[in-house]
C-alpha cells in the first residue's frame, strides 16, 4: 500500500459520522473524566514548591511571627488540605459536567450517546447530593472538617482527626452507607 492510497482512504472516510458516533464520544468523555481525576489526584497528594534550603513550602501559608512557625504550618496545611479537595473536586465534577452537557446538548449525537450523557449527569448529580449529605452529617457529629467523594461504586470520607475511634468510625460508616447506598465495604474512612 503506497501513500496516494492510504491518503484516498482517509478522504474517504465521512469524518462527520466518525465524530459523532456513539463509541467516540464516550470514549472523549471517559478520557476527559480520567484527566480531570488525574489532575485531581495530582492536586492533593500534597506537592508543594521547593524552596533552596530542600524544604517544601505551600504558597500562601501564614507564619507566627515570635511563635513556633512549623506547628502554624502544619495546622494551615491540616486546613488547607480540606478547602483544596473540596475546590478541586468541585472544579473536576464540573468539567465533567460541561463535557457531557455539551454531548448531550449536541444535534449532532447519537440518540443512544446522548441518554448516556444524560443517564451520566444523573448519577454525578446523585453523588454530589450525597457528599453534601455525608459531609454536612459527619460535621453534625462533631468533627470539624470533612470531604466526602463517591467515585463509581467507591466512596471515601477524609475527617479531619489525628486517629479515629471505633464508635466514632462506625458512625461515620453508618452515614456513609445510608447517603451513598454503598455497602460498608466500598468505603473508606481515612482520619487527616
Amino acid at each position: 500500500m503506497n501513500f496516494d492510497d492510504v491518503k484516498k482512504k482517509i478522504q474517504n472516510i465521512n469524518w462527520k459520522a466518525f465524530f459523532t458516533s456513539r463509541n467516540f464520544i464516550i470514549v472523549c468523555s471517559v478520557l476527559i473524566l480520567g484527566a480531570a481525576i488525574i489532575v485531581y489526584t495530582a492536586a492533593t497528594s500534597g506537592g508543594g514548591d521547593i524552596d533552596t534550603k530542600g524544604g517544601s513550602k505551600t504558597l500562601g501559608n501564614t507564619v507566627l511571627v515570635g511563635g513556633d512557625a512549623s506547628e502554624a504550618d502544619t495546622e494551615n496545611e491540616k486546613d488547607s488540605f480540606f478547602a483544596v479537595s473540596v475546590i478541586n473536586r468541585e472544579r473536576t465534577r464540573d468539567e465533567a459536567m460541561d463535557v457531557l452537557q455539551t454531548i448531550a446538548d449536541s444535534p449532532d449525537t447519537m440518540p443512544d450517546a446522548r441518554q448516556e450523557a444524560l443517564l451520566s449527569i444523573t448519577a454525578m448529580v446523585e453523588e454530589m447530593n450525597a457528599e453534601t449529605n455525608i459531609e454536612t452529617l459527619v460535621k453534625a457529629k462533631g468533627f470539624e472538617e470533612c470531604v466526602a467523594i463517591i467515585s463509581g461504586e467507591k466512596c471515601s470520607v477524609i475527617v479531619k482527626a489525628e486517629e479515629l475511634l471505633p464508635d466514632e468510625a462506625a458512625q461515620i460508616l453508618e452515614i456513609a452507607v445510608e447517603q451513598s447506598g454503598l455497602p460498608a465495604t466500598a468505603i473508606k474512612i481515612i482520619p487527616k
